[in-house]
């Protein structure tokens, strides 16, 4: 006969979470083996788990059917959330490119690792303690894209005639099958005209004075004097 702790989110530390939503992402797995798999994520199962002894074990781990917390720490491990309005570009960038490019089951331990400047020891963090944070990062980032939507909009990211100005639509077209990566480079590069010594002072900079600089050098261009010759 065995008891079984009946575990809530504030039970699960960030690699647990990885674990769970890999068994959940399994396809075509038994009932009784899932729940198995699950509950030795939290739990030494034996061999030998009686009929009893399973019905606790899904008792235990039914909390996989809720989801995790909005709500996160200020400080986690001695270390304090960064502001999100002042991240620097260098930290804008990364976390976009993790959020775009990776699921947000590989990306979240990166990205709270940036947010909280923690190490390694990330995986061991409740993830109700951090969850919330990426959430709130990500629906900053959309916002951010619908406040700042002329930062990778550039007439170099097509072979337009110079002097043409694109609509929207060619805009996107050129863009297709451009990785984030290469988005954000065209971006920095331009900001730095291509000089080299200038990017880490570029990338260190608070992201929304980068962006508001990009912003206004785009309201500027109708009143620039044209090119000659």
């Amino acid at each position: 006969k065995m008891e079984f702790k009946t575990l809530t989110w504030n039970d699960c530390t960030v690699e647990q979470w990885q674990e769970v939503l890999e068994i959940i992402a399994t396809k075509g797995i038994l009932p009784t083996d899932f729940v198995l798999e699950i509950g030795d994520v939290f739990f030494d199962i034996p061999d030998d788990l009686g009929e009893r002894d399973l019905r606790k074990l899904k008792t235990a781990i039914s909390f996989i059917k809720s989801p995790v917390s909005e709500k996160y720490k200020q400080e986690v491990n001695g270390n304090q959330i960064k502001k999100l309005s002042r991240l620097s570009l260098a930290n804008y960038i990364d976390l976009d490119v993790l959020l775009v490019n990776n699921s947000l089951t590989d990306a979240l331990p990166n990205a709270v690792k940036i947010l909280y400047d923690l190490n390694d020891a990330v995986y061991d963090v409740k993830i109700t303690d951090v969850y919330g944070a990426v959430m709130e990062f990500r629906t900053y980032r959309k916002q951010v894209g619908e406040k700042y939507p002329t930062v990778f909009d550039s007439d170099e990211d097509g072979d337009f005639p110079e002097g043409y100005e694109p609509e929207p639509e060619e805009l996107e077209e050129a863009n297709q099958g451009r990785s984030t990566d290469e988005q954000w480079l065209t971006v920095v590069f331009g900001l730095t005209q291509g000089d080299i010594t200038k990017y880490q002072h570029v990338m260190s900079l608070p992201h929304i004075l980068v962006f508001n600089w990009v912003a206004l050098g785009e309201s500027l261009k109708p009143h620039l004097p044209k090119k000659i010759g």
